[in-house]
């Protein structure tokens, strides 16, 4: 064991020795392993809200990337508030990975004052990839909403 300044280092004289031992290459498998990949879904909602809010019965569409080619992607709504969730149709994501969609946050699924989470979740690289965006749904437009510029 080494002692700097009476502080034992044998926490890092032992992450020394496992990386070295028993593989000459210490980046071989680190070029193998790709994730786990979280990230954003990209939302364009098509409303006069402010940036991240949405009204009932706007269209939003919804972009993501990094699936497996030609794979199947589901796509998803939450509001965790209210314990509720559902799906739309699935979408297949085009030869590179990417997906883009449109879908319509009707009445039904949420009400102006809920955080609404939207999902896609498919294959990717490291196994099941999930992207999530969030969107505040207000009354856009109407007196004391606020609305884009």
């Amino acid at each position: 064991m080494v002692r700097l300044g009476g502080a034992v280092c044998a926490a890092a004289v032992l992450l020394v020795l496992l990386a070295s031992c028993g593989n000459t290459d210490v980046n071989e498998f680190s070029d193998a392993f790709v994730g786990p990949r979280s990230s954003d879904l990209i939302a364009s909602p098509s409303t006069n809200c402010a940036l991240g809010r949405i009204s009932p019965g706007d269209a939003v569409q919804i972009s993501g990337f990094d699936f497996t080619p030609d794979s199947v992607v589901e796509l998803r709504w939450i509001i965790e508030a209210q314990n509720d969730t559902g799906t739309w149709k699935s979408v297949l994501a085009d030869s590179h990975g990417n997906m883009t969609a449109e879908v319509r946050i009707t009445r039904k699924i949420a009400r102006p004052g809920d955080l609404l989470t939207l999902q896609a979740q498919g294959e990717g690289a490291s196994g099941l990839m999930m992207l999530a965006v969030e969107l505040e749904v207000a009354k856009c437009g109407q007196p004391g909403s606020e609305t884009r510029s």
